[in-house]
């Protein structure tokens, strides 16, 4: 994943949707899935709370939707790397199958 550059304008609002992503990425990574559904859902409704109380001013939306950009640029490399870790778990399992199968013709004859 690539480093996400955050712009020097961000809101409070912005800046508590980049933490919450932030911390949504540690745990992804950590494998800690009671924390990742846990910051799921506060990045979920802080997103949706952060538009609902967008000013629709061109500056301002202009800030706070390079903002949500940032975010979901982070969570789509997290999204990429569980792809990553879910593809290398199946080839595992494919070889365990395998091996299984080998073994139990082996025992048979």
């Amino acid at each position: 994943m690539t480093d996400i550059i955050v712009p020097e304008d961000i809101s409070p609002n912005g800046e508590r949707l980049i933490h919450l992503a932030g911390e949504l990425c540690q745990a992804s990574r950590a494998h800690d899935v009671r924390r990742v559904a846990e910051l799921d859902h506060a990045l979920r409704a802080h997103a949706l709370a952060m538009v609902g109380a967008m000013t629709w001013s061109e500056e301002a939306a202009e800030a706070d939707i390079r903002v949500l950009g940032h975010a979901i640029a982070m969570l789509r490399g997290i999204a990429e790397d569980l792809e990553k870790d879910r593809q290398a778990l199946e080839a595992g399992r494919a070889r365990e199958r395998r091996l299984r199968l080998v073994y139990s013709r082996a025992e048979a004859e």
